[in-house]
C-alpha cells in the first residue's frame, strides 16, 4: 500500500510540475530572469524545462543565463531578453511542444533549437501568430539542429534574424514562418534548410554560405532587397530560389548576387521591377520547368559572372512588362532555352559577352523580343529563330575621335540562323557574320546585312563547303557592306567563288565593289558580282606587294618607321565615304579596318608588335600599298 501510494503522489507531483505556470511579478530585484523573488511562485521558471511562462505587455525581462525550454509555453505580451544561453530542446519521442504565442523572445546571445542525441521527434518549434522571435546583434547566434520552425494558428508569427545563422546536422530542417533575414552570415553547414514563408520574407543583405553536401533553398514569396542590396558569401553545395505555388520571389531594387558558387533556378517567377545581378556566381537553369521575369532585369555579370540556360533539354525564358536578360560574361551557354516576349513592351535580351550555343538537336526561338548582340554570338551547329515579332541588332560602332576603332558584334557558326522578315520588322545587321571556325557552311533565312557589316569568307582551295565558306539563305535577302577574304591558297586571276546564295531573289545587292586579301607577298583584288540568287567573288588583279609598294605619291607616312602613332597623308583628298584604310601583318591577317578617313589620318599603334606590316589605301576604285615598320 505504501509502494502505490508514494507511485500515486509522485505522478500527481509530475503532473503539477508539467502544468506550472509562472508569472512575472517584478517583485525582486530589477528586472532580471534569475531572482526568483520576480517570479509569483518564488521559483525561478523552467528549471526541468517545462512549464509556462507568463510575462506581461509592456515589461521586458533579462537574462544573462542557462535557459532549457523542452516543453510549454511563453506568453503574456511582454518580452524575453535572453543574452545568456536558450536552448529549445527535444528530450521526448512525444509531446515536445513548445510555443511562443503574443510574445517577443529576443535572443542576443545563442540561442540552440535542436534535439538530443537518439531523438526522432519531428514536432517543430511554434511561433504563433502575435509573437516574434528576434536573433539580434553580430553576437548573438541562432543554431538549428534537426528541429523545423512553424506556427499552429491561423497566421505564423516572425521569426527576425538580424544575427547569424547556422544550420547544423544531417537532418533537414523546414522554416514555414514569415522571416525578415538581414546583414551577418547565414550559413547552411550541414543537411538541408527549406525556408518557405505561409506569407512572406523579406531578405536584406546577408552573407550566405552552404557548405558542400549541404542545401538551401528560398521557396515561395522571399523579397529579395527592399532597396539596393547585396547578398554575398560562398556556395559549395546546392542553392536554389524557386515558386511555391502561386508564391513566387520578388526583387526589389538593385540585388547584387555575389555567392562564390552556383544558383540554381528551376520552376521560378520573379517579379518586383528590380534587377538581379549575378557576380561571383553562376547562374544555372535546369530546364526543367519555364522560367518568367516579369518586369524584372538580369544581368549577368562582365568577368567573374556566368551563366548556363538549360542541359540539353527544350524550356522556355518568358520576359514580360519590359523585362531584360543581360549578359556581359565570356562564359554564357544557351543549352535548350527559347527566350519569349509579348512582342509589345520592348523586352530585350542583350549579349554584351560571349553567348555560345550548345545543343545542336533543339531550336533556340528568340519570339517577341528585341535582341542585341553587342559582342560574340558562338552559334557553333546550333540553331537560333527569330519570328517576325522580333528584331535584331549586330552591333557596330567607330570612335570618331579614333576612327581605327572598330567595334563589331559577330556571329559565327555553322548552323542556322533565323532573322525576323525584313518586310515586317527590319533587322540591324551591322557587324560581322563569319561562317566557322574554319572551313563551313552557315545557313540563314532572311538574311541581311546593312552598309557597316561584313561577311567573313575562308578561301583554302576550289570546292565550295569543303574548302571555303558558304552562306546558304531561305526567304528573303538584302547585301550592302562588305566582303573580307581569309586567303590561304593562290587561286587564277578569273576564279570565282560563289560565297552566298538565296532560293530567292536577293532584294537589294549593293555591296562594296571590291575586297582584297594578302597571301605569299601577292595582293589578290577580288570583285563582288551580285546575281540574282547569289553573291560571287572573282579574282580580277593579282599584284605584288612591291608593285603597290612603288606608288605612294598619292598616299604615305609622314614618317616610317613609326611608333606609337602613324599618320598618314592622302593627297588630293576627297571626300569618299567608301575609302578605306586596311593594315596587315605580312601573314595576311587584318590587323586594323579604318573607314572614316581624313586628308591626315592617324592610327594609334602602340599595340602593334614590332615587325612590318602592309598597309592598304582604296578609294575611287584605285587601290594603293605601302610597306609600314614598327620599331621602338
Amino acid at each position: 500500500m505504501k509502494k502505490i501510494a508514494f507511485i500515486t503522489i509522485f505522478l500527481a507531483c509530475q503532473l503539477v510540475m508539467q502544468s506550472q505556470t509562472h508569472t512575472w511579478t517584478g517583485n525582486g530585484d530589477g528586472y532580471f530572469w534569475s531572482d526568483p523573488l520576480n517570479w509569483d511562485m518564488g521559483t525561478i521558471p523552467l528549471q526541468n524545462g517545462e512549464g509556462t511562462v507568463i510575462i506581461p505587455e509592456g515589461v521586458e525581462v533579462v537574462s544573462t543565463s542557462a535557459i532549457t525550454f523542452t516543453r510549454g509555453e511563453f506568453t503574456g505580451g511582454g518580452t524575453l531578453n535572453s543574452n545568456g544561453t536558450f536552448q529549445a530542446l527535444h528530450i521526448a519521442e512525444t509531446n515536445s511542444t513548445k510555443i511562443l504565442s503574443n510574445f517577443t523572445l529576443k535572443n542576443t546571445g545563442t540561442l540552440t533549437i535542436t534535439k538530443a542525441a537518439g531523438i526522432s521527434n519531428t514536432e517543430p518549434f511554434f511561433i504563433n501568430e502575435g509573437a516574434t522571435l528576434i536573433s539580434q546583434t553580430q553576437q548573438g547566434l541562432l543554431r538549428l539542429d534537426g528541429v523545423d520552425i512553424s506556427f499552429n494558428t491561423l497566421n505564423p508569427g516572425i521569426l527576425n534574424i538580424t544575427s547569424p545563422l547556422l544550420k547544423n546536422g544531417a537532418n533537414a530542417v523546414t522554416i514555414d514562418t514569415d522571416m525578415y533575414i538581414c546583414c551577418y552570415d547565414f550559413t547552411v553547414a550541414e543537411g538541408s534548410l527549406l525556408i518557405e514563408p505561409f506569407n512572406e520574407n523579406t531578405i536584406l543583405g546577408p552573407t550566405i554560405g552552404v557548405e558542400e553536401n549541404a542545401s538551401l533553398i528560398f521557396s515561395g514569396a522571399n523579397h529579395f532587397g527592399a532597396s539596393s542590396g547585396s547578398i554575398e558569401g560562398y556556395n559549395n553545395g546546392y542553392l536554389e530560389i524557386k515558386n511555391n505555388g502561386a508564391a513566387h520571389p520578388m526583387v526589389i531594387g538593385t540585388l547584387f548576387y555575389s555567392v562564390h558558387g552556383t544558383l540554381t533556378w528551376d520552376d521560378v517567377t520573379f517579379t518586383g521591377g528590380g534587377t538581379f545581378r549575378i557576380q561571383e556566381a553562376h547562374l544555372f537553369m535546369t530546364g526543367n520547368n519555364d522560367i518568367t521575369l516579369d518586369d524584372i532585369r538580369v544581368l549577368v555579370q562582365p568577368t567573374t559572372g556566368s551563366a548556363t540556360l538549360g542541359t540539353g533539354n527544350p524550356f522556355q525564358i518568358f520576359l514580360e512588362n519590359g523585362a531584360r536578360f543581360s549578359n556581359g560574361s565570356d562564359a554564357f551557354y544557351l543549352d535548350g532555352a527559347s527566350i519569349v516576349g509579348t512582342g509589345t513592351e520592348n523586352e530585350q535580351f542583350n549579349n554584351g559577352g560571349i553567348l555560345t550555343v550548345m545543343n545542336s538537336t533543339i531550336d533556340h526561338h528568340f519570339n517577341g523580343v528585341v535582341f542585341n548582340n553587342n559582342e560574340f554570338i558562338q552559334l557553333n551547329e546550333g540553331t537560333i529563330l527569330m519570328d517576325d515579332a522580333s528584331s535584331f541588332s549586330n552591333f557596330f560602332s567607330q570612335n570618331p575621335e579614333f576612327p581605327e576603332f572598330i567595334d563589331y558584334g559577330t556571329v559565327q557558326g555553322s548552323g542556322t540562323f533565323q532573322f525576323p522578315s525584313l518586310f515586317t520588322f527590319p533587322a540591324s545587321n551591322n557587324g560581322y557574320f563569319e561562317p566557322g571556325p574554319g572551313i563551313q557552311r552557315f545557313k540563314t533565312t532572311h538574311y541581311h546585312q546593312t552598309e557597316t557589316a561584313k561577311l567573313l569568307i575562308d578561301i583554302n582551295g576550289y570546292t565550295p563547303e569543303e574548302e571555303y565558306d558558304v552562306i546558304e539563305n531561305t526567304g528573303e535577302a538584302s547585301i550592302e557592306g562588305g566582303f573580307e577574304v581569309n586567303l590561304t591558297f593562290e587561286p587564277q586571276l578569273g576564279d570565282e567563288f560563289v560565297v552566298f546564295t538565296s532560293d530567292s531573289n536577293i532584294t537589294n545587292c549593293t555591296p562594296e565593289s571590291t575586297t582584297t586579301a594578302i597571301y605569299n607577298n601577292l595582293n589578290y583584288v577580288f570583285d563582288v558580282l551580285c546575281h540574282p540568287q547569289n553573291v560571287t567573288l572573282r579574282v580580277s588583279q593579282i599584284l605584288s606587294v612591291e608593285d603597290f609598294i612603288a606608288d605612294t605619291r598619292l598616299f604615305n607616312l609622314v614618317s616610317n618607321p613609326v611608333s606609337t602613332e602613324a599618320i598618314f597623308n592622302i593627297e588630293n583628298f576627297s571626300t569618299n565615304k567608301d575609302a578605306v584604310i586596311n593594315i596587315y601583318s605580312l601573314s595576311g591577317k587584318r590587323i586594323e579596318n579604318i573607314t572614316s578617313i581624313r586628308e591626315q589620318t592617324i592610327v594609334n599603334t602602340e599595340n602593334f608588335s614590332n615587325g612590318i606590316y602592309l598597309v592598304t589605301y582604296e578609294s575611287h576604285g584605285r587601290l594603293t600599298t605601302l610597306k609600314m615598320v614598327v620599331e621602338r
